[in-house]
C-alpha cells in the first residue's frame, strides 16, 4: 500500500516542475522514467531527459549511467562521446556495475578517451567481476581470450567464460563459441605433439581437455 501511495505521489508531481526541482534524486530519476516509458503519463522525451539530466547531475547513479548510454549511442540524444564518459565515470565512482561496464567499452574502443587504452578497460571489467556481477566475469573472459589488458590465454578465457555461464550469463555467447572452436584446434595440435613424443606439452594437453569438457553441453549447442 505504501508503494502504491508513493506512486501517486510521484504522478501528482508532473505538472508541478518547482515541485520536482526540489525533489532527491531518486524521485527526480523516478519521473524521468515517467516520462520516457509513459508510466501514469503520456510519454514526453523531452521533459524525460531534462529531468534524467537533473537526476544525474543530483547524483543518482542509475541516472548517469542510462543518460551515459544515451549520449554513447545517440539515443534521444545527439551523440557525445565525451559526456557519456563523463557520465560513466561518476556513475562508476557511485558503484554502478553497467556504469563501469560501459567505461570499460569506452576505453576498449578508444570512445570519449583520448586513445584507446587495455589496461583501463581490462582494469574496468576486473572492478566488475570483484564487485561479484557475472557481466564482469564474462568480460574478463573476452580480455584473455582476445588479450585485452593481459596476454591472451585460452585457458583462462575458458575458465572466466565458464564461471559467467554457471552464474547464468546467457547474452552474447559468440565469443565464448570461437574460444571454445579455436581451443578444440589448439587441443587438436597439442595432441598431435604429444603423440610425436613432445612430453612437456602433455599437461597443457591434459588441462585443455578437462577446460573443454567442461562446456560439453554449451558445444552441442553449436554443432
Amino acid at each position: 500500500m505504501a508503494d502504491v501511495i508513493e506512486f501517486k505521489r510521484r504522478i501528482d508531481l508532473e505538472n508541478d516542475e518547482e515541485a520536482i526541482e526540489k525533489e532527491d534524486a531518486e524521485t527526480q530519476y523516478f519521473i524521468a522514467k515517467m516520462y520516457l516509458n509513459g508510466d501514469g503519463i503520456e510519454v514526453n522525451v523531452e521533459k524525460g531527459i531534462k529531468w534524467l539530466e537533473k537526476s544525474a547531475e543530483n547524483g543518482d547513479m542509475d541516472a548517469q549511467s542510462e543518460l551515459g548510454m544515451y549520449y554513447y549511442n545517440g539515443n534521444m540524444v545527439e551523440r557525445d562521446f565525451d559526456k557519456a564518459v563523463r557520465l560513466f565515470k561518476m556513475s562508476t565512482e557511485n558503484g554502478n556495475p553497467i556504469a563501469c561496464i560501459c567505461l570499460g567499452t569506452a576505453y576498449m574502443h578508444g570512445k570519449g578517451v583520448e586513445s584507446k587504452d587495455y589496461n583501463k578497460a581490462y582494469e574496468c571489467f576486473k572492478k566488475v567481476h570483484d564487485m561479484g556481477e557475472t557481466i564482469g566475469t564474462y568480460y574478463l573472459g573476452d580480455c584473455y581470450f582476445k588479450g585485452i589488458g593481459v596476454e591472451k590465454d585460452l585457458l583462462m578465457a575458458l575458465d572466466f567464460y565458464g564461471k559467467a555461464l554457471g552464474d547464468g550469463y546467457k547474452y552474447d555467447m559468440k565469443n565464448i563459441e570461437l574460444c571454445l572452436k579455436e581451443s578444440i584446434d589448439l587441443y587438436q595440435s597439442v595432441e598431435e605433439q604429444v603423440k610425436n613424443g613432445d612430453g612437456i606439452q602433455f599437461g597443457k594437453l591434459v588441462e585443455l581437455r578437462k577446460k573443454i569438457s567442461s562446456f560439453s553441453d554449451f558445444i552441442e549447442l553449436f554443432k
